[in-house]
């Protein structure tokens, strides 16, 4: 029972860091008129994603060894991203996007789950940042309109191609930290 409570402590831990991680790496923006802005919070959420998974970062042991099945602690950790970003959007006045954003990025989120695989971590961010876009191009037809929404195509293009180059920078370099420490 102990063992199974502090693993949910862990959890619930890694989940509120990741959450407020993500909301801080949104907060850091890039303007580009007239469609918008690009931040940092796609980066945060599949850096998070991943260390989260070694568990000489989140000291989660038994976090799932398969190669294809999801546990509940990575789909808490991508949902925790997607409320991260939502936040951030109620809290910078774009709580019309909220709800979106929510979804969105927590379907970021769980693309980039099984990253972890080296072999896999290039097209499974490439395909969290493609569901990125396609996500904010059909939210946005409903938000505004289709002539907005193709507009934004391209900042949402950038902020995804950006996520997914510093992403990978970023867990490189983790993984040779890691590597070194053993």
């Amino acid at each position: 029972m102990e063992n199974s409570n502090r693993y949910k402590i862990r959890v619930i831990a890694c989940c509120a860091i990741v959450a407020a991680l993500v909301c801080a790496g949104t907060f850091i923006r890039i303007h580009l008129p007239p469609v918008g802005h690009v931040n940092f919070g796609d980066a945060f959420i599949l850096i998070c994603v991943y260390c989260l998974q070694k568990p000489q970062i989140s000291h989660i042991k038994h976090l799932n060894k398969s190669k294809l099945r999801v546990t509940d602690a990575e789909v808490l950790f991508a949902l925790s991203g997607g409320l991260g970003s939502a936040l951030c959007d109620l809290l910078t006045g774009y709580a019309h996007f909220a709800l979106a954003t929510l979804i969105i990025k927590s379907l970021v989120g769980l693309a980039a789950i099984k990253s972890v695989n080296v072999k896999l971590k290039v097209p499974l961010f490439t395909l969290a940042e493609i569901i990125m876009v396609a996500g904010y191009f059909i939210a946005e037809i409903f938000i505004y309109d289709l002539t907005y929404s193709v507009g934004a195509i391209f900042p949402n293009v950038l902020q995804g191609a950006c996520a997914v180059i510093i992403a990978l920078t970023v867990t490189a370099a983790v993984d040779r930290i890691l590597k070194a420490d053993k």
